[in-house]
């Protein structure tokens, strides 16, 4: 049924086309392709202005300072190390249990 109404709609204006001339159809193309793209056109530039006018909900606080160890510190490198081993051994100990 719809396969029949959309044949139908499509001859009646291939039908019509054909007895239309030329730059009517032309200047209709025109006109309704220029009375699509200029409310589209218009909204983008409204959005385009409004976007860069955002402004922060909150004031945005200062980050605090980096720490003052660094992350590869000569003091904290062994202690991950023991702590990978303890945690190693803990892990085989489970395996072999099972």
């Amino acid at each position: 049924m719809t396969n029949n109404f959309l044949t139908s709609i499509f001859s009646r204006l291939n039908r019509s086309v054909d007895r239309l001339p030329t730059r009517r159809l032309v200047v209709t193309f025109v006109v309704f392709t220029l009375c699509g793209a200029i409310p589209l056109l218009s909204i983008w530039q409204v959005a385009l202005a409004a976007g860069d006018e955002v402004r922060p909900l909150e004031i945005q606080r200062e980050l605090p300072d980096s720490p003052v160890t660094p992350i590869l510190s000569a003091r904290r490198v062994p202690q991950t190390l023991v702590e990978l081993n303890s945690a190693g051994r803990v892990n085989v100990s489970f395996k072999t249990s099972i």
